[in-house]
């Protein structure tokens, strides 16, 4: 569920009088905040595209563009690189607020929420990108020379240095 979903009709039933929530009522009030549907949609819709446009860097949608041109349609790029959130912490010389740790004995709450640390060698962090293709259209486990195609010309459009893995899904 996101903040982004909202219930109207909820809404409405909740913030007028019970006097006013008849049908007619109630269907002059959808017409009054109608705008405001339109607004929200459309922000919705924007939403949306933003989200899209920012899994793609330049690389990607050059690698992804060039994978369907060549192979045919289906064929889609993950980012990796920009999905680890990370969490710095600083000694006290430096001036930050601390951060303080507790056993699950010692909260004070017991409704707090738990962090997990974990060594930047611990994640998974061996591949930049995975290109997904369709079993469909090649299966990389039985076809190793379109493989091998498909490796060279993601090398040809990738930065050097850049690791990836290629996937088979459907």
């Amino acid at each position: 569920m996101s903040i982004y979903n909202i219930d109207h009709s909820l809404i409405y039933k909740r913030n007028t009088s019970p006097d006013m929530r008849k049908p007619k009522w109630f269907a002059w009030l959808k017409v009054l905040l109608s705008g405001w549907l339109n607004i929200h949609t459309d922000f919705l819709a924007l939403r949306e595209r933003v989200n899209t446009n920012l899994s793609y860097n330049i690389q990607t949608a050059i690698v992804e563009y060039m994978l369907n041109q060549t192979f045919g349609p289906g064929i889609f790029v993950e980012n990796l690189s920009l999905q680890a959130d990370t969490v710095f912490t600083n000694y006290y010389s430096e001036g930050g607020l601390p951060v303080y740790t507790f056993g699950y004995g010692e909260s004070l709450d017991a409704n707090y929420e738990e962090v997990y640390t974990s060594f930047y060698a611990e994640l998974d962090n061996s591949f930049d990108a995975v290109i997904y293709i369709p079993t469909t259209l090649i299966d990389i486990s039985v076809d190793e020379v379109t493989h091998a195609e498909v490796r060279a010309l993601i090398t040809k459009y990738l930065t050097a240095g850049k690791r990836f893995k290629v996937e088979n899904y459907g």
